[in-house]
């Protein structure tokens, strides 16, 4: 099974998240795409950097969604 790879930049202040980002990268296995998830949302942390970070409470999350076979 494959399994994608979606990515929500979201605030604290509005509770708000923009529209999910879908990575490009299809990924083999869960393990495979969570790793991938979480280092992708470091490397999204440290490229908007801690002050914004801190003044819009910014956070990142992300959700592996299997590809569904029809």
């Amino acid at each position: 099974m494959k399994y994608f790879l979606f990515i929500f930049l979201c605030t604290g202040i509005g509770g708000e998240c923009m529209p999910p980002m879908e990575m490009q990268q299809s990924f083999d296995s869960k393990y495979s795409c969570l790793v991938q998830g979480y280092e992708t949302s470091k490397n999204m942390m440290i490229d908007i950097g801690e002050e914004d970070i801190n003044k819009n409470d910014i956070y990142i999350k992300f959700v592996c969604t299997p590809k569904v076979e029809i």
